[in-house]
């Protein structure tokens, strides 16, 4: 069976609407409830494809680009990848854990304004004796050219694109840009019960209902390869959808 694979970061992985540890749990009282609105889940079932859901919340370009490259002897002919660009301003490192081992995590906006006194558990003694220089360099370099770094990922995962569909990989890579024209959590349960309002910036099943309309859209009537605010605004997705879109309540926690 082929499948689809879908790369990115928790927006891809589905944040709010899939669950698989105690912390979304926590969160997220309805648990994985939603599931099946998650975009991937939405468009293997309609092109009849095995779902590979390779998102990673917090992941960086670097790290999303580095996923697909481990992954890429698994991908064949006829399957379909989409992969989500994610914030320009974060930057894959490479730590360690307490026991030496190598650890990957992301420099970014989260880790780089948040006192290094709340980072005890995730930081070993030698982490934390660079942890002052490296969000100096988030600070100074990192964030002064956000520009140029999200053109830069753009051109890399575009190159990713280019190379699968000279092997008969259906792929297309939509932009961060879409993270806010989609309805997000705090939207959708503000509107439904405002009482229990989810503090969560990631997409509603509405938006992950919006953003597979759009990628369907793009991948099988259009010959671009791209999804931005412009390719939105230009195909007038946004309208489309909600011509054939039946609004997915929150009906609120029942105590």
């Amino acid at each position: 069976m082929s499948k689809l694979w879908a790369f990115g970061d928790s927006f891809t992985f589905g944040s709010g609407v899939v669950c698989k540890d105690p912390d979304h749990f926590n969160i997220y009282w309805y648990g994985n409830k939603y599931k099946k609105h998650a975009f991937h889940q939405i468009l293997g079932k309609k092109y009849n494809l095995e779902v590979e859901n390779k998102g990673i919340e917090g992941d960086s370009n670097t790290g999303i680009s580095t996923y697909i490259l481990t992954t890429l002897p698994l991908i064949k002919p006829g399957d379909v990848v989409i992969i989500g660009q994610t914030a320009p301003d974060r930057e894959l490192l490479i730590g360690e854990y307490f026991d030496g081992s190598p650890w990957p995590y992301t420099l970014n906006h989260h880790f780089c304004t948040t006192p290094i006194e709340e980072l005890d558990y995730y930081l070993s003694d030698d982490m934390k004796k660079i942890w002052k220089e490296a969000s100096d360099y988030w600070f100074n370099v990192i964030v002064e050219k956000n520009h140029v770094r999200d053109l830069y990922y753009k051109m890399i995962l575009m190159k990713w694109q280019a190379y699968f569909k000279s092997i008969d990989v259906k792929c297309v890579v939509w932009s961060n840009q879409l993270w806010d024209v989609y309805e997000n959590l705090i939207s959708w349960t503000k509107e439904s019960d405002p009482d229990s309002v989810i503090d969560d910036g990631h997409w509603s099943p509405n938006g992950h209902e919006g953003i597979s309309f759009a990628i369907d859209y793009i991948l099988n009537n259009t010959d671009i390869h791209y999804i931005n605010i412009d390719a939105v605004e230009q195909f007038d997705l946004l309208n489309k959808f909600k011509e054939q879109h039946t609004y997915i309540n929150y009906t609120g926690k029942i105590l």
